[in-house]
């Protein structure tokens, strides 16, 4: 029997939506500044960063975002690559 474990989560609001995030991915938004270039972040991440939906997220994948990093049925977008994203952007 499969038990799926909860765990805690805190809502972040951007101007478009409220996402809710867990611990580890709380702990990457509040530390993006200082984490490595090759470090990886889920999608849920990179939309609060954005200010956009996941939804928008995967939406520009590939486009104005590059392609994420697979790792089997996740996907993570490095650190370094959003970096140059938001840097052209503003």
């Amino acid at each position: 029997m499969k038990v799926e474990r909860q765990m805690p989560t805190d809502t972040i609001k951007t101007p478009t939506t409220a996402v809710k995030l867990a611990p580890a991915h709380l702990h990457a938004l509040r530390n993006f500044d200082n984490l490595p270039d090759s470090a990886e972040v889920s999608d849920s991440v990179v939309a609060v960063l954005l200010s956009v939906t996941r939804q928008t997220v995967w939406k520009w994948a590939g486009n104005r975002l590059p392609n994420p990093v697979r790792h089997g049925r996740i996907a993570r977008w490095k650190v370094g690559a959003l970096r140059q994203v938001i840097n052209a952007q503003g």
